[in-house]
């Protein structure tokens, strides 16, 4: 299955607007018997944000449940999970700065949302990027 392009609007993207917009209109249709116009404006305001906050949290834990904090080092073996977020990965001071150490040897730093290896001479080397849904992501498919 291809990726959707930019502007493209999946069947994925259709049945979460229709449980949010559904969501939006019971907590409006609430609100109205109580308050009247008023209630309806505010119940579907607060039934908008209330259910995209829900459901945004529910779907960001179970993207870190399932990916992991830290992304699979160089070989692939070692990486951090959600009951250690750091996992595998060994707090190494560089200088100034603080890194993570993979058993396997590799050195990588964290800048933002970016998780770079860090060379023995000092510089940093994109490796990986977290992307929202998708959990980390090699910095090529940016």
């Amino acid at each position: 299955m291809r990726e959707p392009r930019a502007g493209e609007v999946t069947l994925h993207d259709c049945l979460w607007l229709t449980l949010l917009a559904m969501g939006a209109l019971a907590m409006s249709l609430l609100a109205a018997e109580r308050w009247g116009w008023v209630g309806a404006l505010l119940g579907l305001i607060v039934g908008f944000v209330g259910i995209f906050g829900t459901l945004y949290a529910i779907l960001l834990i179970a993207v870190l449940i399932e990916r992991g904090w830290f992304p699979r080092c160089h070989r692939g073996i070692h990486r951090g999970n959600w009951r250690d977020p750091i996992g595998d990965y060994e707090l190494v001071e560089f200088g100034d700065d603080f890194g993570y150490r993979c058993p396997c040897g590799f050195e990588y730093m964290k800048e933002g949302r970016r998780f770079m290896l860090r060379r023995p001479d000092g510089t940093l080397e994109p490796y990986m990027v977290w992307k929202l849904f998708r959990g980390y992501v090699p910095e090529e498919e940016v």
